[in-house]
């Protein structure tokens, strides 16, 4: 669908300041824009609107790439706090009649949901792992424990993976902003070149032009208008529509 005329375009979404950007470049280049066209801006105008479609394309694709990411994130979340589930449930079994074995690895606490805590709470359980792990008592579950290793370096991995993602993310948005400012200055130097030349913004002219003719009608000046000395009024034939 093609998008409306406005005498404003930096009100568009992303996507609709793209194809304006595209609309007033085929104007540029063609016979509507004559006889007064900026010359000086043309091919300034043709570099800033191809340069802000790009930077737009290129966000767009990455934030949809962005999402395989997030998926691997929330995978590994639940794979290690299923594994935190899992020791909190274990253990006890070493020793029957008591949760105590629990608190050394902090696994008498809530597991978290949030990453961030996740990540440190699997990190204190892993940090007690390491200095208890040649101890008898945990050879009946010591090969699947040791597997908490793999999940958390996979959690940290993910993580990495995310933040870098985000961070690829965020500099393109900002690259994308700041193609669109740029393009949007010059169009306003475009349009008020325009606006030299065709001062009325009702003129017939703004129909062939990417901005359009200014919404609304010209509402007259009221008919006579008159002061009455014994009244003392003004008096004037309404006009329709008026405030």
């Amino acid at each position: 669908m093609a998008i409306p005329h406005t005498r404003d375009p930096s009100r568009f979404d992303d996507s609709d300041y793209g194809e304006f950007s595209d609309i007033l470049e085929q104007f540029l280049g063609s016979p509507s824009s004559l006889p007064h066209r900026p010359k000086h801006l043309v091919a300034q105008q043709q570099i800033l609107g191809q340069a802000y479609r790009d930077k737009l394309d290129e966000y767009y694709h990455f934030r949809e790439d962005s999402g395989t990411a997030t998926t691997a994130m929330d995978a590994a979340t639940g794979a290690l706090a299923d594994k935190m589930r899992w020791m909190k449930f274990a253990l006890p079994s070493l020793t029957p009649g008591s949760d105590a074995i629990l608190e050394p690895f902090g696994l008498d606490k809530d597991i978290p949901n949030a990453q961030a805590k996740l990540k440190d709470y699997a990190d204190v359980v892993w940090a007690h792992w390491q200095d208890v792990s040649n101890d008898p008592l945990f050879d009946p579950l010591k090969q699947e424990i040791d597997t908490v290793g793999v999940v958390r370096t996979a959690f940290q991995s993910a993580l990495d993976a995310q933040i870098a993602a985000q961070d690829k993310m965020y500099r393109l948005q900002n690259e994308k902003d700041d193609a669109r400012e740029a393009h949007n200055n010059l169009e306003r130097d475009i349009f008020k070149w325009y606006r030299i030349y065709y001062k009325d913004p009702r003129d017939e002219y703004w129909e062939q032009t990417p901005w359009g003719k200014a919404p609304g009608a010209k509402i007259p000046a009221p008919k006579n208008f008159a002061y009455s000395k014994v009244a003392e009024k003004f008096s004037w034939d309404k006009v329709a529509d008026a405030d």
